[in-house]
C-alpha cells in the first residue's frame, strides 16, 4: 500500500494490543510493588507503637514480672491480625532503689506475610522490629 506521494504506508493494526501486552505486566508489577511497600510501612509503624505502647504499660507496674507480663499482654493485643509477635522485656532496673532513675525497654519482633502480593524477589515474609523505653517514676514503689 501507498499514499498519494507514493511512499508505502505502514500498516498500524494490531499496535494497540502489542503495547497492551507490554505495558500491562509493568503496571502491575508496578502495583504490586506499591502494595508491598504499603503493607510493609504501616507494619512497621504498628510495631514501633505496640512497642512503644508495651514500655509505657511495664513502666506503670510495680514489679519486674508485672511489668513483662504487661508490656507483653499489650503488644499481643495492639498487634492481634497483624503478626504473632515475640516480645522481650528488659526489666533489670526495677531493681534499682526508689529515688534513682530508672528505664524499662520493650523490643518486638513480627514476621509480617507477603504470600498474597505476587512479586518476583519478594520474601513471603520479612521480619519488621520496633523498641522503645520509659522511663520509671523515680518515686513509685517497686519490687
Amino acid at each position: 500500500m501507498r499514499d498519494e506521494r507514493g511512499v508505502p504506508v505502514r500498516d498500524e493494526r494490531g499496535s494497540a494490543a502489542l503495547e497492551t501486552v507490554i505495558l500491562v505486566p509493568g503496571f502491575m508489577l508496578f502495583i504490586a510493588l506499591m502494595v508491598a511497600g504499603a503493607r510493609l510501612h504501616l507494619a512497621r509503624g504498628e510495631v514501633v507503637d505496640a512497642a512503644a505502647g508495651g514500655a509505657r504499660a511495664a513502666s506503670l507496674e510495680v514489679s519486674a514480672a508485672a511489668a513483662s507480663r504487661a508490656a507483653r499482654e499489650h503488644v499481643v493485643r495492639e498487634l492481634h491480625g497483624t503478626c504473632s509477635p515475640v516480645v522481650a522485656t528488659d526489666t533489670v532496673q526495677f531493681a534499682r532503689p526508689v529515688g534513682t532513675a530508672a528505664r524499662v525497654s520493650v523490643q518486638v519482633r513480627c514476621e509480617v506475610g507477603f504470600t498474597d502480593v505476587v512479586l518476583p524477589g519478594l520474601p513471603g515474609r520479612i521480619v519488621v522490629t520496633g523498641e522503645a523505653d520509659q522511663i520509671l517514676d523515680s518515686y513509685r514503689r517497686r519490687r
